[in-house]
């Protein structure tokens, strides 16, 4: 199942930026597979900390909380491309940083991801050129196409991001809209929208999770069920091994696509684990969280991904309401796991946990798993 390659120490100690749900799962699956792991957070009742025993909090600009944190780590890692790393670039440091603090700062600002991209020949949608506001309102009146606006930086969920499919759109575009803080590429009109997620190591092995569909709701991540196929998939993923062998990418990388007029085009990249990728803690042997460990370290990685089930769904469970205190059914489905973050509040919109669901093929695990949802609050 797994190539050659480098052994880490199980004294190996793991340092991760942030304490997020995405931490918890990474921090989790590290400690499992016998590693040290320390977390550098904001809030001691943060989702990682929670399940972490070293965990520093404050900010990395600190000087002595960035000494704290940083005191006998052998690599360093990233719940989100947001974090501000710039106090530890360019050091002459005794660790590693995997996704390199140069790749994070690439793939986090969507123009210069967009350029990688191109870079790698890797199909998405055509870029607008614009100076400001009259100019995208020029290129709508004249051409009648639909155009996406994305801010640059901390943009996701939906959060930063204008879609104009009619006059009426116009006026969401901010008046001071410029090249310096946002992009504009045209509107894809899609059949699906799919994601995987690929990890490499230094070693340059590589390991692929499957294909899936995903359903977005309000901008966010509704539900996700797999496998699924694609005629363009192989092809597209030979491109991204080579850029991303030749920018020496370490880690996790995750991929948004739409399948439009049977063509995929990647909408958008996260340097990280991902929300689409959460049904492999169950679904694969070796599951996002262990492969993103692994490539840091540089352990194998496996030669491809096996599968537990058929089929598989993933669906998050959104806050609706401003609340600290939840009525929950726990009600367990045989084919079925509970994923809960313990997070202190709910909030509209805010993600607080997710389910897991196996069945004979991805469509029955998603009818099953909405069902199941559907039940699951009171």
């Amino acid at each position: 199942m797994f190539k050659k390659s480098t052994p880490y120490k199980l004294n190996t100690h793991i340092g991760i930026l942030g304490g997020g749900q995405l931490a918890r799962f990474l921090s989790l699956k590290a400690q499992e597979m016998g590693f040290q792991v320390r977390l550098l957070c904001q809030d001691s009742m943060e989702p990682a900390a929670q399940v972490t025993r070293d965990v520093v909090l404050g900010d990395l600009s600190d000087g002595e909380i960035r000494r704290k944190f940083l005191d006998q780590l052998d690599v360093v890692t990233f719940e989100s491309e947001f974090v501000d790393a710039s106090p530890i670039e360019g050091q002459d440091n005794s660790f590693e940083i995997h996704p390199s603090t140069e790749m994070m700062n690439l793939i986090r600002d969507r123009k210069t991801q967009k350029q990688w991209l191109h870079e790698g020949d890797l199909p998405t949608a055509e870029d607008l050129q614009f100076e400001n506001k009259r100019d995208l309102a020029f290129y709508f009146e004249n051409s009648n196409a639909a155009f996406v606006l994305k801010k640059r930086l901390f943009g996701y969920d939906g959060y930063g991001t204008v879609v104009v499919q009619t006059p009426e759109d116009l006026d969401k575009v901010p008046e001071n809209v410029s090249p310096k803080d946002w992009i504009a590429e045209s509107f894809c009109p899609f059949e699906r929208e799919l994601a995987f997620s690929i990890a490499r190591n230094k070693d340059n092995q590589f390991y692929i999770l499957p294909l899936v569909e995903t359903k977005q709701t309000d901008s966010k991540c509704d539900w996700v069920k797999g496998p699924v196929k694609h005629r363009r998939l192989n092809g597209l993923i030979k491109k991204l091994k080579k850029l991303m062998k030749s920018s020496k990418y370490v880690g996790l990388l995750s991929v948004e696509l739409f399948d439009s007029k049977g063509q995929l085009l990647i909408n958008e990249l996260a340097p990280r684990v991902h929300n689409s990728g959460h049904h492999s803690i169950e679904s694969l042997q070796v599951s996002q969280f262990e492969a993103h460990v692994r490539a840091i370290l540089n352990l194998p990685l496996p030669k491809k991904p096996l599968l537990n089930a058929r089929g598989f769904a993933m669906a998050n469970l959104i806050g609706t309401k401003e609340a600290s205190n939840l009525d929950l059914k726990l009600g367990l489905w045989p084919e079925g796991e509970v994923h809960w973050y313990n997070k202190t509040s709910s909030r509209p919109g805010r993600k607080l946990g997710h389910l897991t669901l196996f069945s004979s093929s991805a469509d029955k695990a998603l009818k099953l798993i909405l069902k199941w949802r559907k039940s699951f609050w009171h």
